[in-house]
């Protein structure tokens, strides 16, 4: 089976060429544009650190010609896009990047697939934000109305899912949409809370608390998402054209629980700091997994404490000797 990976030096994507390399089902295709919204030399490392023997190919992916190119020049069976700018509060400030970026990526790849004879199945990242502002403590389905998005970064991937829907319907292409649910754990994103929070700490300065740290996440282990994804892409299972599917642990805990969890395996007592709570962030978002699991028997199991503390040994002992 050939696997087109887009976004493979990503955290999610480095983590899935590893489990896809796990077996020899799969010939991987590895494409990242290595965008500097975050250290690209980083990126680098992770993976080729993950991924020691596989071949990463720099492509910018907003290029038509080059993605016709590539599925000229291999016969995917699979098309797994994780490729986009992240990041819902820098999406305020830069639309024309995340729109230009998000949807002419995921549109050039669509179409790519729509045009080569082989009509890979085509499998791509979305994500929670699609589920707007909305603050009732209720669960997450996949089949519910979405609310207007609350950045452009949500807007981008609700763009993205509404594009797969047209092409699913018009041209019969296999495509899930996969909603995921803040993912952390080694090899992570340098600016997501777990990690800010760790550093801070190392550092001695105050944690910025939005809401005074009452905001309710349901964090996922990205072995979790990686091995969900590789389900997805293996199964024999028909489908219906397009499908959405949740991927998230369905245990919420606070921001004040992730500060704790992360002081106790650093022994350090935090300094914190109370912000308002952010407008363009819901209080609490938990997914309905069952699609998920009824589908493709998937269902997140890693310990958020055990995962958290996993993720600060990793930095406390790997990465800041690699760095």
């Amino acid at each position: 089976m050939v696997i087109l990976v887009a976004g493979a030096a990503g955290f999610i994507g480095s983590h899935l060429c590893k489990r896809l390399l796990a077996t020899d089902t799969f010939k991987v295709i590895a494409v990242d544009n290595f965008e500097p919204y975050y250290s690209p030399s980083y990126k680098r490392l992770r993976f080729n650190h993950l991924c020691p023997n596989l071949e990463v190919h720099e492509f910018d992916l907003t290029n038509k010609k080059i993605v016709n190119d590539l599925f000229h020049d291999f016969k995917f069976d699979v098309c797994i896009n994780l490729a986009a700018t992240p990041g819902v509060r820098s999406s305020i400030n830069e639309p024309y990047k995340y729109l230009h970026n998000n949807l002419n990526i995921h549109l050039n790849l669509i179409e790519a697939t729509r045009l080569n004879q082989n009509k890979a199945r085509m499998i791509f990242a979305s994500s929670s934000s699609v589920y707007g502002e909305d603050n009732f403590l209720t669960k997450k389905a996949e089949d519910q109305q979405l609310s207007l998005p609350s950045s452009f970064y949500a807007y981008s991937k609700k763009s993205c899912e509404e594009i797969s829907i047209m092409y699913a319907k018009s041209y019969d292409i296999s495509t899930v949409a996969l909603r995921f649910f803040t993912v952390y754990g080694p090899w992570g994103r340098p600016d997501m809370a777990y990690w800010s929070f760790t550093e801070k700490m190392l550092k001695d300065e105050e944690l910025p608390l939005f809401n005074g740290g009452d905001m309710h996440r349901c964090f996922t282990h990205v072995d979790d998402i990686v091995s969900s994804i590789r389900k997805i892409a293996e199964s024999d299972r028909s489908i219906n054209n397009y499908e959405v599917i949740n991927i998230g642990n369905t245990l919420s805990h606070s921001v004040n629980e992730l500060v704790n969890e992360i002081a106790k395996s650093l022994n350090i007592r935090p300094k914190t700091k109370t912000l308002p709570k952010r407008s363009d962030e819901p209080l609490q978002i938990v997914p309905e997994m069952k699609k998920a699991k009824k589908m493709f028997d998937i269902e997140p199991m890693i310990d958020f404490k055990l995962g958290i503390k996993e993720f600060v040994n990793w930095y406390v002992r790997d990465f800041s000797e690699l760095m």
